[in-house]
C-alpha cells in the first residue's frame, strides 16, 4: 500500500515553522492560516513573498501585508489580523491591543486598544500624548520617545510647541506639569531621575530648579547655556561646573576639564597634596 507524504506549507517553512500544506490548488501550497493571512480580506490580494513579517504579539501568525487596504502604521506595527480583532469579534478582545503600545516595546502588557473610530486602534493614553495639546498635530510614528522618569507614557514630541530642550529631555506631559513629579529637566538630564529636584514653574527659571538655573546662567555675562550635556562638579557632583568660555580663562577651562578625566583617587591625592 502506497504512503502517503503530508506537504510541508512553504509559508511555513520560510517562517522557520512547520505546518501541512493544503491539497487543494486554492491553498497554493499553504496551510489554512497562512493562505487567510496571506489572502487580504478587503482586496483578496494574494501575497506570495517570502519574507513578510510575522505577528509580534502572538509569534505564530503573518502580519497584516496588504498595503493597499492597511495604513503605514498598522504595517510598520507587524500585528496579525487575529491580534487586532474589531470590537464585533469578542472571543478575540483579549487580543485588542494598541499599536502604539506594541511599538514601545509592551507585548503582552499593551494597553487595550479603544474602538472608537477617533483612536484609531491606540488606547486612550496613547492618543493624548501623540496629539500635542496645543496646536492638535497628531505623530503616528512607530519609533517614538517615552519617558524616563514614569517609563509608561510618550514624551513630548512636538517641535512646534515643545522647546528643543523639552524634546532632547524625554518626559511626558504629565510628569512635566505635575507638582509631584515636575522635575527639573536640566537634573533628569544629568542622570539623577527620580531624585530630581522639582522645577520652578515661574518662566524665569525655564523649566530648571533655581539651582540648575543658576548655574547654567554666567554669573559675570548673564548667559544662560541650555545644552543637555554639560559637565557636573567633579567634588560635590550634584552642582554644574562652570561652563563660560567667554568668562573663564582657557587655562581655568582645561584645569576643569582635567580633573574631570581624573579618577575619585587621582583627585584625592592632589588634594591632600595642596
Amino acid at each position: 500500500m502506497q504512503r502517503t507524504v503530508n506537504k510541508q506549507c512553504w509559508s511555513c517553512c520560510s517562517g522557520g515553522f512547520t505546518g501541512h500544506a493544503q491539497k487543494k490548488s486554492q491553498f497554493r501550497g499553504c496551510c489554512k492560516s497562512c493562505f487567510n493571512a496571506r489572502s487580504c480580506a478587503s482586496c483578496q490580494r494574494f501575497r506570495e513573498q517570502t519574507d513578510l513579517p510575522w505577528c509580534v504579539i502572538c509569534e505564530k501568525r503573518l502580519a497584516r501585508c496588504c498595503s493597499v487596504c492597511h495604513t503605514f502604521s498598522e504595517l510598520d506595527i507587524q500585528v496579525c489580523t487575529f491580534c487586532s480583532r474589531s470590537s464585533a469579534h469578542t472571543r478575540y478582545r483579549g487580543h485588542d491591543f494598541c499599536w502604539s503600545c506594541v511599538a514601545g516595546g509592551w507585548g503582552n502588557e499593551s494597553n487595550k486598544r479603544r474602538f472608537d473610530s477617533k483612536y484609531c486602534n491606540r488606547c486612550q493614553a496613547c492618543f493624548q500624548a501623540r496629539t500635542c495639546e496645543q496646536c492638535g498635530t497628531f505623530n503616528d510614528e512607530k519609533h517614538i520617545a517615552w519617558c524616563t522618569i514614569c517609563e509608561k507614557r510618550v514624551a513630548r514630541w512636538c517641535p512646534a510647541c515643545c522647546t528643543l530642550n523639552e524634546i532632547d529631555t524625554p518626559i511626558c506631559n504629565l510628569c512635566s506639569r505635575s507638582s509631584s513629579s515636575g522635575f527639573c529637566w536640566s537634573c533628569v538630564a544629568g542622570g539623577f531621575g527620580q531624585e530630581s529636584n522639582a522645577r520652578q514653574f515661574d518662566s524665569t527659571y525655564r523649566g530648571c530648579c533655581k539651582s540648575c538655573c543658576r548655574d547654567r546662567a554666567c554669573a559675570s555675562c548673564g548667559k544662560f547655556n541650555d545644552e543637555k550635556q554639560l559637565a557636573w562638579c567633579s567634588r560635590c557632583s550634584v552642582r554644574i561646573a562652570r561652563w563660560c568660555s567667554v568668562c573663564i580663562s582657557p587655562e581655568c577651562l582645561e584645569l576643569l576639564f582635567a580633573l574631570l578625566a581624573m579618577t575619585e583617587a587621582q583627585r584625592g591625592e592632589l588634594m591632600s597634596s595642596s
